[in-house]
């Protein structure tokens, strides 16, 4: 047999979500537990807490994460990590001159229900 993806012969619920900063991310403002977004443009299945930075994930299943950032020229050396629940699954600095390149880090995981990114 078959396996159908999506809403075609499977009733599945979406889960999806879009968020962004505002604002820029300072030395004097991050914080290694936290990386909270201000503008949530899509939280489709309520998975992503926005204010805290973490989504949580509503069923078992492969998931895809893309993250992207500026690092602007004059502040601290930037370095991207994701984690899994506890343990570090993708890591990234920026791409360019130093302290002015860009960060991609796609990432595509297989997590199971209240896994934590």
């Amino acid at each position: 047999g078959e396996t159908y993806v999506g809403y075609v012969d499977v009733k599945s619920q979406p889960v999806q979500f879009y968020v962004q900063k505002s604002a820029n991310f300072t030395a004097t403002t991050a914080n290694a537990e936290l990386f909270p977004f201000e503008i949530v443009k899509l939280n489709e299945g309520n998975a992503m807490d926005a204010q805290k930075g973490i989504f949580k994930a509503p069923k078992s299943g492969i998931y895809v994460f893309d993250f992207a950032a500026v690092d602007l020229p004059g502040g601290t050396d930037l370095v991207v990590n994701i984690h899994k629940n506890d343990e570090l699954v993708a890591s990234g600095g920026p791409v360019g001159s130093a302290n002015h390149g860009t960060v991609a880090i796609p990432s595509m995981l297989q997590l199971t229900v209240d896994d934590t990114i």
